[in-house]
């Protein structure tokens, strides 16, 4: 009975565990995603308002981006002065998350390996720097359970999110009718995350069982 018991619980575990996976794409509040964003535009602009350490304004972005993203950021926005570094003031900088309105406006779909968010923003001539009608969306992955900023576009085209939900329809499709395929939509890091934690669950109840 208690090996029926362990199987059961490691089961039910992996199942309510990758399912939380599959279905946290489509079931994100939209009202804490914007909120962190929003704190992470905080986060990028506090640098520009002091000196730091790289130490310190990667424990800053830390909470917000991915890896990959600081180490972008750290390239091509940060500079040193005086023996720390901090960014220097512009109208127009890269990497810098777009001011979204946060509003109906600003749109959240799936993406290839993730959340974009874009918004449309109607032309300005009489800005700092003047544009026309265009998109801006920041891609985001999921680290281990938080999403983060991933890359930050200036230029964008919701309508390639169409061929992407096209696939997406067909994968579920596809899901429903076979018990044996299932398709993950979550970065290989966060599944190498979820299996982890699983063979070391096993591990556990394998030498629970065997006393």
């Amino acid at each position: 009975m208690l090996k029926n018991l362990g199987s059961f619980l490691i089961t039910a575990w992996l199942t309510i565990g990758l399912g939380t996976l599959v279905a946290s794409e489509d079931d994100i509040n939209k009202e804490e995603l914007f909120k962190s964003i929003g704190q992470a535009f905080e986060a990028q602009v506090s640098i520009g308002q002091d000196t730091y350490s790289k130490k310190e304004i990667v424990e800053i972005l830390s909470p917000y981006f991915t890896d990959s993203f600081i180490q972008k950021f750290m390239d091509e926005n940060v500079v040193e002065y005086e023996g720390k570094y901090s960014v220097l003031g512009s109208d127009f900088a890269p990497n810098y998350i777009p001011y979204f309105s946060y509003s109906d406006l600003t749109r959240v779909s799936n993406a290839e390996e993730g959340l974009v968010v874009y918004e449309n923003f109607s032309s300005a001539e009489d800005a700092p720097v003047a544009f026309l009608d265009h998109e801006e969306a920041i891609y985001l992955k999921n680290d281990e359970g938080t999403w983060k900023i991933d890359n930050v576009l200036y230029e964008f085209d919701s309508s390639s999110l169409d061929k992407h939900s096209e696939n997406k329809t067909a994968a579920n499709a596809e899901m429903e009718s076979s018990n044996e395929v299932v398709h993950f939509k979550q970065s290989n890091h966060t599944l190498a995350y979820v299996f982890t934690k699983f063979f070391s669950l096993l591990s556990e109840w394998s030498k629970i069982l065997a006393l």
